[in-house]
């Protein structure tokens, strides 16, 4: 699979498919089967290359993996996720925290070198809806801590995507985009370009800030078939990234 909407000016800016655990059998490792881990996330694969086999020599490394549910536990269950992490090449975790773990999560993405990107779920998640309400707890940690910015769940907050991205800054680890015909509702998802989703100010603002992290298309309608929308929404994007190219 390659995806990629990158060019020789800007790419830094990368675009990858999101893909649930549940479709990759080959997840399992020796050292901690998905099954310790208990995520309901996905992988996200680097562009690029063949489909990732978790950074094994001759293939495209994995981006990051999640959401990983870290929001429970004492440094010892937290642990566990981190070897995960690591057995599977994961240079990055997309994480579900508490303002109770998020210390003990920086501690031993320390000590394992491995990011971790805290991801907001919206209005229904009244520990982190949006980016800002991580960021503030994370003001004097250690760089390798930050956020994944859910776009759809983000302006459904209400906080303008822009600001949210300059706000965010450095600590901008990792997007996940889709569009909303209605910007207050879940239900209304489309392919990208579709919707009212700033998709076109985002890129612009990305670029301007050198963003290096990963987009990744979060698709999560048409489950019948889902590719004509994701392709959809894969060509508009390379058409915004083709005329800001100028």
């Amino acid at each position: 699979m390659r995806i990629d909407f990158s060019s020789p000016d800007y790419s830094a800016c990368r675009g990858g498919v999101a893909q649930p655990f549940a479709k990759r059998s080959d997840s399992a490792t020796k050292e901690t089967p998905p099954s310790a881990v208990k995520s309901r996330g996905y992988w996200h694969l680097r562009v690029g290359g063949r489909l990732s086999h978790y950074g094994r020599p001759g293939r495209a490394p994995v981006a990051s993996g999640g959401v990983i549910y870290m929001d429970k536990g004492d440094e010892a269950a937290i642990k566990v996720y981190f070897d995960y992490a690591k057995a599977c090449g994961m240079p990055m975790i997309i994480a579900g925290a508490t303002p109770e773990t998020l210390p003990i999560i920086e501690k031993l993405a320390k000590q394992y070198n491995i990011r971790i990107a805290v991801h907001n779920h919206g209005p229904e998640d009244k520990i982190f809806p949006n980016p800002q309400a991580a960021l503030k707890l994370m003001r004097n940690m250690d760089p390798r801590i930050g956020v994944c910015m859910d776009v759809g769940h983000t302006v459904r907050t209400g906080v303008d995507l822009i600001d949210t991205i300059r706000a965010a800054g450095d600590r901008l680890l990792d997007i996940h985009v889709k569009d909303l015909r209605d910007l207050k509702d879940a239900k209304t998802q489309c392919p990208v370009g579709e919707g009212a989703m700033p998709i076109v100010p985002m890129f612009k603002e990305l670029i301007k800030m050198r963003y290096r992290g990963l987009v990744a298309l979060e698709y999560e309608i048409d489950a019948a078939n889902p590719l004509p929308g994701m392709q959809k929404s894969f060509d508009y994007m390379r058409g915004v990234l083709t005329k800001l190219r100028g």
